[in-house]
């Protein structure tokens, strides 16, 4: 995981946020202050990544199926995709759940699809 943001103590003793940019995100009396405000960043930008997900399920709501159904699929038309296919699925699965994504079947699936065109 690329860390978007990270901590600097000053020679003042307080401890400051700084974006990968090295933009000010916040100065604070204590590290304890300045974790909560990087967790914060961290939840936001993983937000917006699960924002993502949920368009594309949106988008191709209609022409994805399940996990099952799509494995039945490439067996008939392109079994030597259902290996690629389940490992690209596993990775996105494991991701999702280690997010925090309530539902990482679907991004996971649509993932793997991508990923085995």
């Amino acid at each position: 995981m690329i860390k978007i943001a990270y901590i600097r103590k000053l020679p003042n003793g307080k401890f400051r946020v700084y974006s990968r940019k090295g933009r000010n995100l916040g100065t604070y009396n204590s590290r304890a202050g300045a974790k909560k405000r990087l967790r914060q960043v961290e939840f936001f930008k993983r937000k917006k990544a699960l924002s993502y997900f949920v368009e594309l399920i949106k988008i191709a709501d209609e022409t994805v199926e399940t996990y099952s159904s799509t494995i039945r699929k490439l067996k008939k038309e392109e079994p030597e995709k259902v290996i690629p296919f389940m490992k690209y699925f596993k990775e996105a699965f494991d991701q999702g759940i280690s997010e925090g994504i309530e539902e990482p079947e679907h991004p996971a699936l649509l993932e793997a699809l991508q990923k085995i065109k």
